[in-house]
Order: structure tokens, then C-alpha cells, then sequence
């Protein structure tokens, strides 16, 4: 409180626009519930971790759920306590996220009832309260993972057999008579390299003694996915002639 020149008081008044700083903390706020709503709300398990010692801040419902432990104990673990990977490698993991320098990582999961998961992790900083962390949505693939597993080894046995096998065995494409892959056992029959004959149609190679039998073949098979015993006279690419019994069928890789 001021006196002016005849003793009287008066007052001093400073007035800033606060306007814009007004709208940016409503937006702030406005932001900040939808992604709580978006958090408590998702069907994705979510988890919020401080990237410098991995520990759980928060988690979502959908979090609780999978991982099996309540909300308040969730919230007083860290990450290694779930993760089973190395200390070491999931600090510099969550370096990695909080860089920026990946988003993406494939964890093993440990859940509180001791079963161990597979999931994929999409982590990325977000800011929170003036600080920054990270928002992890997390993906359970472990059937994913087994079917892979699975589908590799059935392949792993699959070629160990068609290259093992003594049987002459010849893989190609029905719609146009390219072969895929032939076994040992065709190259010395036919007394041809694999190199030869992979990219090329059986009617350039021409191992048929009779076209009509082959023609006849393809048709049948187109009709009915399977010839058992099929007798036709071949030739081998030194000219060498002899008879076959094939067996084929259609089979489906890589969707074709």
C-alpha cells in the first residue's frame, strides 16, 4: 500500500494475461483423463515403469488380470521381477526405450502363479506428472510362439526326411510344373544335378517318354489331389529309359 502526496492510501495493481497458460493446463488435464480412461478402460495389459530402476508404477486392470498379483502389490514390484531375463540386459532394454532407440522387444514373463509366457512389448516415454516414463502395451504370444516352434521343427523333420530319403521325391508347383525342391535319390535316378532341374517345368526336362501319360497325370490330380501308383515310362536326361510307379498329392506351403 502506497500514500500519494496528500497522505492518502492507495493500492498498486499488476495484471498478467495467464490465458494461454489457463488453456494449456485444461488441455494437460483434458489429455491426462483420457489417457487414464484409455488406461483403466483397455482390454491390453498396460504398465507404466520408470525407466531408470524398472519399477512398476502403475498397471491397468487388464494387467492384473494376466499377471495375477493385486493392483497395490503390481504397483510395489519391478519389472525383473517379471521378466526373467538378466538384470543387466533389461536395464539396457529400458534404456533402449526411454532413447527412443527401440520400441519393440520379445520378454519372458513370469506370472504370480509361476507360469511362464511369452510377450511382445510396445514401449514407448511418454511424460507424466513433469517426468518422463514408459507406457508399455504387452501382448501375450505364447501359443503364437509354440505354433512357430512347432512349425519349424515339422519343417526341420520334414526336409531331414524328403533329403534322407531313398525314395525318389520331387516338390512342384501344380500350376505351372515348376519344380521347388528334388531329393538325392530323383538327381540319381534321373542322373541330373538338383541345380538343373529346381526352377524348371518337368515337360522341359522332358522325363516322360510319353506326354499323354504326363498330361494324363496332372489332370487326375488336379481332380482328385492324390494318384496312388500311377505306371508311366521315363527318361533320363543322359537318355537312359526305364518305368516308374509315382505316387503323388497336393500339399499346401507358404499358401500355395
Amino acid at each position: 500500500i502506497f500514500k500519494d502526496k496528500n497522505g492518502n492510501p492507495q493500492s498498486n495493481m499488476i495484471i498478467r494475461d495467464i490465458t494461454e497458460r489457463k488453456m494449456a493446463e485444461e488441455k494437460l488435464r483434458d489429455s491426462e483423463e483420457r489417457f487414464r480412461l484409455l488406461f483403466e478402460n483397455s482390454q491390453a495389459v498396460m504398465l507404466i515403469i520408470e525407466p531408470e530402476n524398472g519399477e512398476i508404477l502403475d498397471a491397468n486392470p487388464a494387467a492384473v488380470n494376466f499377471y495375477g498379483y493385486p493392483l497395490n502389490q503390481l504397483r510395489s514390484m519391478s519389472i525383473g521381477q517379471i521378466n526373467t531375463l538378466p538384470s543387466e540386459t533389461i536395464k539396457a532394454e529400458l534404456q533402449l526405450a526411454a532413447d527412443e532407440k527401440r520400441n519393440y522387444f520379445v520378454f519372458p514373463h513370469r506370472l504370480a502363479n509361476g507360469e511362464l509366457c511369452t510377450v511382445e512389448v510396445h514401449s514407448s516415454p511418454i511424460q507424466m506428472k513433469g517426468r518422463q516414463v514408459l507406457f508399455s502395451i504387452i501382448h501375450d504370444i505364447t501359443k503364437r510362439k509354440l505354433a512357430e516352434e512347432k512349425l519349424i521343427e515339422s519343417e526341420e523333420r520334414f526336409s531331414t526326411a524328403f533329403h534322407s530319403s531313398q525314395e525318389t521325391i520331387s516338390i512342384s508347383r501344380l500350376s505351372d510344373g515348376v519344380y521347388i525342391d528334388v531329393n538325392d535319390a530323383f538327381c540319381s535316378i534321373f542322373e541330373i544335378s538338383r541345380g538343373q532341374v529346381i526352377g524348371r517345368t518337368n515337360k522341359e526336362l522332358n522325363f516322360w517318354a510319353n506326354a499323354e501319360q504326363r498330361t494324363e497325370l496332372f489332370n487326375t490330380i488336379r481332380e482328385k489331389g492324390r494318384v496312388p501308383n500311377f505306371e508311366a515310362e521315363y527318361r533320363s536326361k543322359t537318355g537312359r529309359a526305364g518305368f516308374m510307379q509315382a505316387s503323388m498329392a497336393l500339399i499346401n506351403i507358404a499358401g500355395e
